[in-house]
């Protein structure tokens, strides 16, 4: 009878819990968003919107559950996601400062609850024009978002059928002991690479589910992009960040940082990875350890970072990376260096080249719009970024960061029946760039052979040239001395040392004539090397551009 009694008890206790859950007063694992307000903000300039954090940082008194910022905070505008009960503080706040503002979304938990709904049911179209069969639950799809396991089983899935051109590696452990995951995709041995990594903040879903999309497209539809796939072998990297992205799916969707604990008093815990690689660390970032941009007590802390680092570093033994693409969310931005400055880096109008050609394929697709510019002046000072990393450290020319979709009306939580659309106009963009950019290596390649042989040429008519007028010059025999060649006599105090003054008049006319075509080709000479100069990023070229003997 008392075992009986206690089952009923038990029951009794977990229909009343079900009742609970049921009715949201007692959350299961995640954060409560419920009332929550996001607010973008409109200051001035960069100045301004760096005074009114500071403002709003003295106003909180230190408690991060007030408000945290959304997206990336610009010299445009800034957006602040706020406690329901802080709302008309922060809203008075800003009319005292005169900063103009809106809300974007009045109850981010209402969001937040769609993200997390799959649209397969709703797709019977995708699956028909893509052939995804979504009936299957363990499949990889685009309708949904995927927790770490099923996204590490799609390449794992990937590696196995595709055995000759995909390889998966483990490239590192996370503060959790997780594995940070990174598949290689390699179809004709090319020496040129291409790195692709997302995931690097954990409640940037769509990032993922744009990058496993890519891996999808490039191995299923090889026979359409066959020129781009071949001519790199791809290095991507869904997940840079697996605790944070594990992190925002079971405990708090908002979670951005690793999960590694630095021995904070108030028990905060992780880093931003952005801002943790050994390249302008602490330029801007944060050493609040409870703040999301915390950059860590040091540069390199965080074993993903390394992880990243230590890849990039040795798969650059054998190849030569070209391409560096850094996907998140959400602005609709795509950006290039710098981002610990806002002056642009000398290659920045290359840059903009491919980003040109990047913007506008995406927009053909869906008719999305992105902006273009430098990373520090579309989304703020970012240092010890792994972009800022990747263009200055490991001297890769063309690095991109890439804000994805949407422009705030539902920021981070991107509802999943945008998942696909996203991925393939992004994908779009991508090809487009990487296009661009094998035709900007091509055109180095042109322009450095035609160099590499005037100089060549030069080298063996001048080296004839002086020959000849010193053997003339030793037999002494002025009157033979040939017109062509008085251009490589001997001068010794500017004068003549071995013609004579019988043909001087003549030989006058003929340097003359020499001089002028001389300065021809070397002002053909100087345009070549201004445009070598243009695509010689770090002082050295690339494997691809040197012309063998």
């Amino acid at each position: 009878m008392r075992s009986m009694a206690v089952n009923l008890v038990q029951i009794f206790i977990l229909l009343s819990f079900s009742n609970l859950v049921l009715l949201g007063m007692v959350e299961t694992g995640q954060r409560n968003y419920t009332g929550y307000h996001v607010i973008r903000t409109f200051p001035l300039d960069t100045a301004e919107s760096e005074q009114l954090l500071s403002d709003l940082d003295k106003w909180a008194n230190g408690s991060k559950a007030a408000y945290s910022v959304w997206g990336s905070p610009n010299e445009d505008q800034l957006d602040l996601a706020v406690h329901p009960d802080k709302v008309k503080d922060v809203i008075d706040l800003l009319t005292a400062k005169h900063i103009p503002s809106i809300i974007l979304i009045s109850d981010v938990k209402r969001i937040l609850k769609r993200s997390m709904v799959s649209s397969c049911l709703d797709s019977a179209e995708y699956e028909y024009n893509r052939g995804y069969d979504l009936t299957d639950p363990l499949k990889m799809n685009w309708c949904t978002y995927h927790r770490l396991y099923e996204i590490q089983d799609f390449m794992d899935e990937a590696a196995a059928n595709n055995p000759k051109k995909v390889t998966l590696e483990k490239i590192g452990n996370s503060s959790e002991g997780r594995n940070i995951e990174l598949l290689r995709i390699n179809t004709a041995n090319a020496s040129n690479a291409i790195w692709i990594e997302a995931g690097m903040h954990g409640r940037e879903w769509i990032a993922p589910a744009v990058v496993t999309y890519f891996i999808k497209t490039l191995i299923d539809d090889y026979s359409k992009h066959k020129q781009i796939v071949d001519a790199f072998q791809w290095y991507i990297l869904p997940v840079m960040n697996p605790d944070g992205y594990e992190y925002s799916h079971v405990e708090d969707r908002m979670w951005t940082k690793t999960r590694s604990d630095h021995v904070s008093t108030l028990g905060c815990r992780g880093v931003d990875p952005d801002k943790n690689f050994n390249f302008q660390w602490m330029v801007g970032g944060s050493q609040d350890k409870c703040s999301d941009n915390y950059s860590g007590p040091a540069p390199e802390t965080e074993p993903e970072v390394r992880a990243v680092r230590d890849k990039i570093m040795q798969a650059a033994q054998r190849n030569r990376f070209i391409g560096f693409f850094s996907f998140h969310s959400y602005a609709q931005v795509w950006a290039a260096p710098w981002g610990w400055t806002r002056a642009p880096p000398r290659t920045y109008p290359i840059l903009m080249r491919v980003a040109r050609a990047a913007r506008n394929a995406i927009q053909k697709v869906y008719g999305t719009q992105y902006e273009l510019g430098t990373i520090a002046g579309k989304l703020g000072i970012v240092s010890g970024s792994s972009t800022g990393w990747a263009f200055g450290a490991a001297k890769i020319p063309f690095v991109y960061r890439i804000e994805l979709r949407d422009e705030g009306n539902y920021g981070y939580a991107l509802p999943p029946e945008q998942i696909l659309p996203t991925a393939v106009e992004t994908f779009a963009g991508l090809k487009a760039a990487v296009e661009e950019i094998l035709k900007i290596l091509n055109e180095k390649k042109s322009v450095m052979l035609t160099l590499q042989r005037a100089r060549k040429h030069d080298v063996t008519a001048n080296s004839r040239k002086m020959v000849n007028a010193r053997s003339i010059a030793r037999k002494g025999d002025k009157n033979e001395v040939k017109p062509e060649e008085d251009a490589m006599g001997d001068r010794k105090g500017g004068k003549q040392t071995h013609f004579g003054r019988k043909n001087d008049g003549q030989h006058r006319r003929v340097r003359k004539v020499v001089s002028k075509k001389n300065s021809k080709e070397s002002s053909n000479r100087s345009i070549l090397e201004k445009l070598v100069s243009r695509w010689d990023f770090w002082g050295n070229y690339p494997p691809c551009c040197q012309e063998t003997t």
